[in-house]
């Protein structure tokens, strides 16, 4: 017989398991190696970006790129770790959701902005999208499962490739969209 779940029993298995992954994250991954390579990840990127690649004169329409990708990144992550299809044993900091934060809004977004900034027309940034996808999905990803920063359960890393293709470009129609409006608006002021 099928037994009605509380909302209560939720709450307390949510407890649980929050209990769990906070200590997990005490005694597994504050202040290891890869917790101070996160930490890094989280902040070098972009004070690289920020003081020696970044259009200053572009910079709203940079950071309108890059804000897109970090949603998108963060809303893909949270449904992979949700669907059980990843996880992230070592985290920066245990209560962020999704876990790879540095990764969801900093690498991932700098490397396409640095793309974006460089290659004006479409053809070439497709390309290079693609190429940058590809070094994610096949080199990246699996260099994190190494270092035991991510684990994978039922995905692969060929899922991830076509999603970084669509997330960039999507992120790239809509900043372009974005821009055209602010400069019409503006002429027409």
């Amino acid at each position: 017989m099928n037994k009605s779940i509380s909302f209560q029993s939720v709450l307390q298995a949510k407890r649980i398991s929050t209990d769990l992954v906070k200590q997990f994250w005490f005694q597994h991954s504050f202040l290891t190696w890869q917790w101070w390579f996160l930490l890094g990840i989280a902040f070098l990127p972009w004070i690289f970006w920020y003081l020696w690649v970044a259009d200053k004169r572009r910079l709203f329409e940079l950071l309108t790129f890059a804000a897109f990708l970090d949603g998108c990144s963060l809303l893909f992550d949270t449904i992979g770790i949700n669907e059980g299809a990843w996880f992230y044993p070592i985290q920066l900091y245990w209560s962020f959701d999704p876990p790879l934060v540095p990764v969801d809004i900093t690498a991932i977004p700098v490397l396409f902005v640095i793309i974006y900034q460089l290659c004006e027309r479409w053809w070439p940034f497709l390309l290079t999208t693609t190429l940058a996808a590809l070094v994610s999905s096949f080199v990246f990803e699996p260099f994190f499962v190494n270092i035991g920063i991510y684990k994978l359960f039922y995905w692969k890393y060929i899922y991830s490739f076509p999603i970084y293709i669509m997330m960039v470009m999507t992120a790239r129609a809509f900043t372009l969209f974005v821009k055209q409006k602010i400069q019409t608006q503006s002429r027409t002021n």
